[in-house]
This record gives C-alpha cells, sequence and structure tokens, in this order.
C-alpha cells in the first residue's frame, strides 16, 4: 500500500481532520472508499465507536464501553462482530477498485493484534494509495507491522484538511511525489 497517515493523540481530532480532508477530496471530484468510525457520545463522554462506509453512508455499531460480554474487548471497549464484518466487507478489494483514495479509520491496538481491520490491510495492493488514521503511540508499530514508509505524515493541530486534500490531489494526478 502507498501509505499516508493522519495522527494525533487520544481525542485529538485525528477522525474530524480526515472527515474534513475527505469531503475536500470529494469536492475535486476525486473517489474515496473505505471507513470512517466516529465517536458516539453518552453524557458528553466517549462511549463508543461507529464504523460508516465512506461510499454508501451505512453505519453500524462498532464498539461500545457498555458491549455485549461476548464482544472483543480491546481496553475498555467491546467490539461488536457485526460491526467488524460491516468494516470488512466495506474494505473488501473488491470494493475498492475504482477509488483513487481509500480511508480506513482507525487502526491501532485491535489491528495490531490480528484483529479488525489487519486482514484488510493485509490483502491491500501495494499500489492503493491509503489514508489511515493511527493514533501517535501506535504509529511505529503500525509501520513495522505492515513494513512501510508512509509517503507523508500529518498531525492534528497542526495540519489542515485542505493542506492533506491538496497533497492527495496532487499525487493523484500526477503533479507530486
Amino acid at each position: 500500500m502507498r501509505a499516508f497517515i493522519i495522527t494525533g493523540g487520544r481525542g485529538s481530532g485525528k477522525t474530524t481532520l480526515l472527515t474534513g480532508a475527505i469531503a475536500r477530496l470529494r469536492s475535486t471530484g476525486l473517489r474515496v472508499a473505505g471507513i470512517l468510525s466516529p465517536g458516539v457520545l453518552k453524557e458528553g463522554q466517549r462511549h463508543g465507536f461507529d464504523v460508516v462506509d465512506l461510499r454508501t453512508g451505512a453505519r453500524e455499531v462498532l464498539s461500545r464501553r457498555d458491549g455485549d460480554p461476548s464482544w472483543v474487548a480491546i481496553g475498555s471497549y467491546g467490539f461488536s462482530p457485526r460491526g467488524l464484518m460491516f468494516g470488512r466487507s466495506v474494505l473488501d478489494g473488491r470494493n475498492l477498485v475504482d477509488a483513487e483514495v481509500v480511508a480506513i479509520d482507525e487502526v491501532g491496538r485491535l489491528e495490531l493484534q490480528g484483529e479488525g481491520w489487519a486482514p484488510c490491510l493485509d490483502a491491500l495492493d501495494a499500489s492503493t494509495r491509503t489514508l489511515l488514521v493511527v493514533r501517535d503511540e501506535f504509529l511505529e508499530a503500525v509501520q513495522t507491522r505492515w513494513e512501510f514508509t508512509p509517503e507523508r505524515v500529518w498531525r492534528t493541530g497542526i495540519h489542515l484538511p485542505e493542506e492533506i486534500a491538496g497533497e492527495l490531489v496532487r499525487i493523484v494526478r500526477g503533479r507530486g511525489n
């Protein structure tokens, strides 16, 4: 995969930065596919995450703090088997063939344990332009696990969505690295 990364700490706005970049990419006509994992709040506190298909807008529960005891537990969250299957089906290579950029929000502890989106990352073609969201504490481990050096790393609080989109548009259209 040709990896591009958005990184930052926990709760630093990685998904928000990705969402803004995707909107700008789409406004230029680029085809973006993949998944977004927006946080879900309960009483003002992060309670879990959903997984959203960037093409269709379809949404499933991905994780919850009070998830079913049979769900895969990582940290304080339980991960829904249905949400994981949904996300994996969105990231199936057959669904990505015409995408110019594939976004995967987020790659972290679950994937480093071989779960979550790990099988999808393993199956990506070497030429797939992949915009990954990775928490800063997992950045080195993710690069090591999937044996890549990112072509570009953008950080929350430093970079803006239009910068990310502008660079990716130049790369996709052959006017950048």
